[in-house]
């Protein structure tokens, strides 16, 4: 069966938007001036989602009164660094202008929210 179209899973596939994360993270680290946490703990996290990274900064469960809003903290600062620090994965450009001479459409999946999809 020919392939009629190439979907993409947007982080960790398409783009390594990890140091956007690590730079957010450490961010929400230090205002509130916890420990740091190993860079590739925060990477091993970002595809767990905001909670899962809320979690690992502050070490507390979502019934935690502080965890909602330590979350959209964590979301805001990441509004600020998001597309700062990431970068297509190696031959990912190479790959899309195949599928651009092949004239196969692409395009991209993702859970992210819509605010930070696009």
């Amino acid at each position: 069966m020919p392939v009629k179209a190439v979907f993409f899973d947007l982080d960790g596939t398409l783009v390594d938007t990890a140091p956007d994360f690590v730079a957010t993270a450490n961010q929400l680290i230090a205002e509130n001036q916890l420990p740091a946490i190993d860079e590739n703990a925060i990477r091993n996290t970002v595809s767990d989602g905001s909670r899962a990274l809320v979690k690992l900064i502050f070490d507390m469960d979502e019934n935690h009164a502080d965890f909602e809003s330590n979350r959209q903290r964590l979301l805001t600062i990441y509004g600020n660094h998001m597309g700062n620090y990431c970068e297509l994965f190696p031959s990912i450009e190479t790959l899309l202008q195949k599928l651009k001479q092949q004239r196969l459409p692409w395009g991209i999946i993702t859970n992210k929210p819509l605010r930070f999809a696009e």
